[in-house]
């Protein structure tokens, strides 16, 4: 009997065992291992948040003396930003069972060699021939850097670099061919076509038809910081550069300076305002950002981030970005630089003497 007992003990312990180890088991199969050096972190922090427009942290990775290495959660092969406290993000991609290997240096923030799997594999190799790291050409132009994205993404239509790829040189640049990346989009794999990005891109397309250069712009109502009600009709026979921006988006708060220098020089402008449109969800973090950045012309928010009305009225899908409507409500430019708001000012003032002379 007792020995009857101690086998069914063992039998017991031994299932025990199994199950323990077949849970072990399964939990590293969706787990991703990431390890690495960036030169000149030090002892600092690497956040991985998510691609989409939700922009949701997925985990946080202490950096000691420029390295670090850990294991995050990983069911299906997740794209992701790879961000520094200083701003800079990279794209990252990985799997359950991935073990990628980072490599980079502050003192060149526009690349890491990323290596782990294909998609990392495949950008690396990538932006290595492109920035002429393999070769010691020159770096290419603008335009040379679109044909070759074009070039990459129509041979790799099954890769997520090729998101990214798009994104970059073809969607976020001045006056994108709205054309080709519908091309481009179309010849992707079906795989692809389902990932959030592109949906997202594609709806983007589709709105963008309705507020292309010379089309009227959509009516607009938001509040401002004083929960007042901003519209359109509060800048009456003026032209608006309309700044879309956040607090937590480094590049469009970058922008502000050169708008700071603008406004120094127009606030006493009765044809011109400057409207700052904010994506922030939180109401402090917006207020705090216009004190510090000392931002007086009119600012409005829907609190809403991405999902804001007239985010989507306005076809917005990148920060930072501005337009430029007449007096009339028409969008006359877009993404303008310093030099290109400058030279609108002056169509703007030539504009205002005819209209003063034809009153005489």
């Amino acid at each position: 009997m007792k020995i009857t007992n101690c086998i069914t003990y063992t039998t017991f312990l031994f299932v025990v065992f199994l199950l323990t180890l077949a849970s072990c088991s399964k939990e590293g199969e969706r787990t991703a291992y990431i390890e690495g050096e960036i030169k000149g972190m030090g002892n600092d922090t690497l956040y991985i948040y998510g691609t989409d427009h939700s922009y949701d942290r997925i985990d946080t990775i202490p950096v000691n003396a420029d390295k670090f290495k850990a294991t995050i959660s990983a069911d299906t092969l997740t794209a992701s930003w790879l961000q520094l406290n200083n701003g800079i993000r990279y794209p990252l991609y990985f799997d359950k069972g991935d073990k990628i290997h980072i490599k980079g240096d502050l003192s060149t923030p526009d690349f890491f060699d990323i290596q782990g799997n294909p998609a990392n594999d495949e950008l690396t190799s990538f932006i290595k021939e492109l920035e002429g790291t393999t070769n010691g050409q020159a770096a290419p132009t603008p335009e040379q850097q679109q044909a070759k994205a074009e070039a990459f993404i129509r041979s790799h239509n099954t890769s997520l670099a090729s998101v990214y790829l798009l994104r970059k040189y073809l969607v976020l640049i001045p006056n994108p061919d709205l054309n080709k990346i519908k091309e481009l989009i179309n010849g992707m794999s079906g795989t692809l076509k389902d990932n959030q990005n592109i949906i997202e891109l594609s709806d983007f397309l589709s709105d963008s038809e309705k507020t292309t250069v010379g089309k009227n712009a959509p009516y607009f109502r938001l509040k401002d910081t004083k929960k007042k009600n901003l519209a359109r009709t509060d800048f009456k026979d003026q032209w608006i550069l309309m700044h879309f921006w956040a607090s937590w988006d480094t590049p469009s708060r970058q922008q502000l300076s050169m708008l700071r220098r603008i406004y120094k020089e127009e606030k006493k402008n009765k044809h011109f305002a400057l409207l700052g449109i904010s994506l922030d969800t939180d109401r402090k973090l917006w207020e705090e950002a216009i004190e510090q950045d000392t931002l007086q012309w009119k600012q409005g928010s829907e609190l809403a981030g991405w999902n804001s009305d007239i985010v989507k009225k306005f076809s917005i899908y990148k920060l930072p970005t501005n337009l430029l409507l007449n007096s009339k409500g028409k969008i006359m430019a877009k993404d303008l630089d310093e030099a290109g708001i400058r030279k609108w000012l002056k169509t703007i003032e030539e504009e205002a003497e005819k209209e003063k002379k034809k009153k005489k």
